[in-house]
């Protein structure tokens, strides 16, 4: 909304605001939902639960981490730092050491997140949805999935032909 008045956007376009906001949204928001897709999709990666504590300490660590690393570069565009410039004034070190103090939280939460990964692997821990029918995450990329495995473990069991019909439908 700031960027959008033409005000605004004349005096902020080449400070490091933009790159603040740049990252902020599209960054955070993209490793979002790749992490909340792979904690979804965890069992079917991994054939086993995980630890639930180490996946709030990581998402919790990686957003505090993302926050610390991109806000103060909002602070410093709005206090006139220009982009693509090596040397900067002194009173923006302050800034630049916060930037990189949130840049070392969002590494230790990768680290935790691998943690999270091989301590699953080697725990061996049930996962609370797993069923005898969960097979992976093809099988269940739309909702008539399920069904159709069903019909398919049927037919197996009472060794039931296929029709003739259309083809789309009867060969899985």
């Amino acid at each position: 909304m700031v960027l959008g008045m033409a005000g605004f956007d004349v005096l902020y376009h080449d400070t490091y605001y933009v790159v603040g906001h740049f990252h902020l949204v599209l960054s955070m928001g993209g490793f979002a939902v790749i992490f909340a897709v792979f904690f979804h999709y965890w069992f079917y990666f991994f054939r086993v639960g995980y630890n639930k504590f180490l996946a709030v300490l990581q998402a919790v660590l990686f957003f505090i981490g993302e926050l610390v690393t991109f806000v103060p570069a909002l602070f410093l565009g709005m206090s006139g730092m220009p982009r693509r410039i090596n040397d900067y004034p002194v009173y923006f070190s302050g800034w630049h050491s916060l930037s990189s103090l949130g840049h070392g939280l969002v590494v230790l939460s990768l680290f935790v997140f691998l943690t999270l990964v091989l301590e699953s692997k080697y725990s061996s821990r049930k996962f609370l949805y797993a069923n005898k029918y969960s097979k992976g995450v093809p099988y269940f990329a739309n909702r008539h999935s399920a069904y159709l495995m069903l019909i398919t473990q049927l037919r197996t069991k009472l060794k039931v032909k296929r029709s003739c019909g259309n083809p789309a439908l009867t060969s899985f």
